[in-house]
């Protein structure tokens, strides 16, 4: 009986040397990171394929055993049992950045018949880390996104810039309060000209002498705005095209402006490219050339000057011709013309005043010594004559003449010679209200 008992056990005790491995050992998971003062645990899983109870040791070797709790284990499991037990580490705050792998051995106690050696590794991050760097351009800004690995609350002074080349385009520099243990978000938005000229940028963060660094794309933005004021004056016209770009791309403004053709068009604001007249219609072309941000204006001016000038140059004909009427009949005037007769001519005298009263009107004439004077033939006023070897003086004392009125003087000649008789002009001597004396002189006559 004892001895068939004894069969029975080695029979069950080969079993799972029959199948395979007495323990098996799993690690979950292998590595596992940390940062300097963290506490982790490692999974381990052990599988017991005996038949009968038995107890493992579970230990370490490796370079950091300090961080171990407990530095050992003793784990008891039932036939056929599996159990997971937790590895605890603790890193300590001293512990440098670096990788730390680990041998995890476990062994059946007391025998030591089942042993199994795995491993387990721990990576040690950097105190304060930049792990990614997101952007996206929102209209005039740019969207930064920022995750941190921090093995501890901190306050880290981190730099957004935004670069085109070497050029800085923009930067901001802020503070930030991280919460650690593990991975921290930072959001900050940058602002972005809407005026940046369209291509390849790069959104640089640093922090701790940390430096990430993500490339973004500025698109191509084209706006043109365009406003027209018109300043009408008295002399002129004035037409002011404003044109902005508002846009990222520089641009060229083009644009044909119609004109009535009567009017001339200053160029000298800004010089058209071209201009043609059709119709009664002038149309100029205008080109600038608008840089982004920046604005220009085409100004032309549509003239009425010249339209005044012909007023201006109508009005001064017409004061011209006043001036000259009134110069001409706001004086006395004289006139003289003759009535010929059968033996004797009649030389008759005209004085007629303007529109002022004229004081002290004399009246001479000369006859030729050609011609003789009937001294019988004096109607109305007789003159005082005067003969000479150079011919016969006639002097007519008028006195004061009334506004318009007309005085009629005559005499009668006899011409000595045939043919044309040439008479001198007669005078008219007057006083000026300022009491200057004034002389006009009638037409020249020649008898036939």
């Amino acid at each position: 009986m004892r001895t068939a008992l004894l069969s029975i056990f080695f029979v069950l005790l080969l079993v799972p040397l029959a199948r395979g491995q007495l323990l098996d050992v799993t690690v979950v998971p292998e590595v596992q990171t940390a940062h300097p003062g963290e506490s982790i645990s490692f999974g381990v899983i052990l599988e017991n394929h005996e038949a009968i109870e038995r107890q493992y040791v579970v230990s370490l070797s490796g370079t950091e055993l300090e961080w171990r709790e407990p530095n050992t284990l003793l784990v008891k499991l039932q036939p056929l049992e599996t159990k997971t037990v937790e590895q605890r580490f603790y890193v300590l705050p001293t512990a440098q950045e670096g990788t730390y792998p680990f041998a995890l051995h476990v062994k059946s106690f007391p025998d030591g018949l089942a042993a199994v050696v795995t491993s387990l590794t721990i990576t040690v991050l950097p105190r304060f880390t930049l792990l990614t760097l997101d952007a996206s351009v929102e209209a005039n800004d740019v969207k930064a996104t920022l995750e941190v690995d921090a093995g501890k609350d901190m306050t880290a002074d981190v730099t957004f810039e935004i670069l085109q080349g070497d050029r800085v385009v923009t930067s901001l520099v802020s503070a930030e309060t991280v919460t650690g243990p593990g991975m921290f978000l930072i959001h900050k938005t940058l602002p972005l000209s809407p005026y940046e000229a369209p291509g390849t940028y790069t959104l640089r963060a640093s922090a701790a002498g940390v430096v990430i660094e993500m490339p973004f794309t500025v698109g191509e933005r084209r706006n043109l705005v365009k406003t027209v004021d018109k300043v009408p004056t008295v002399w002129n016209s004035e037409t002011i095209i404003t044109v902005t770009n508002e846009g990222n791309v520089e641009e060229t403004f083009q644009t044909q402006e119609a004109t009535p053709s009567s009017y001339p068009l200053t160029g000298l604001l800004t010089a058209p490219t071209d201009c043609s007249t059709n119709g009664g219609e002038t149309r100029c072309a205008y080109s600038v050339d608008v840089p982004p941000g920046q604005t220009r204006q085409i100004r032309y001016r549509v003239e009425f000057w010249p339209d005044y000038l012909k007023i201006l140059t109508g009005g001064l004909v017409v004061l011209a011709l006043g001036v000259f009427t009134v110069t001409k009949y706001s004086k006395p005037v004289i006139r003289k013309r003759y009535r010929r007769g059968k033996d004797m001519t009649s030389v008759v005298l005209s004085v007629r005043n303007a529109f002022n009263h004229t004081q002290g009107v004399v009246v001479r004439d000369w006859v030729s010594p050609l011609a003789s004077v009937v001294m019988e033939e004096f109607e109305a006023v007789r003159p005082v004559v005067r003969r000479s070897d150079a011919g016969t003086e006639l002097v007519w004392n008028l006195g004061d003449l009334k506004p318009r009125e007309e005085r009629l003087i005559s005499y009668k000649i006899q011409p000595l010679i045939k043919g044309n008789l040439r008479m001198p002009p007669a005078t008219l001597r007057y006083k000026r209200s300022s009491g200057d004396m004034v002389r006009r002189r009638s037409n020249h006559l020649t008898i036939e």
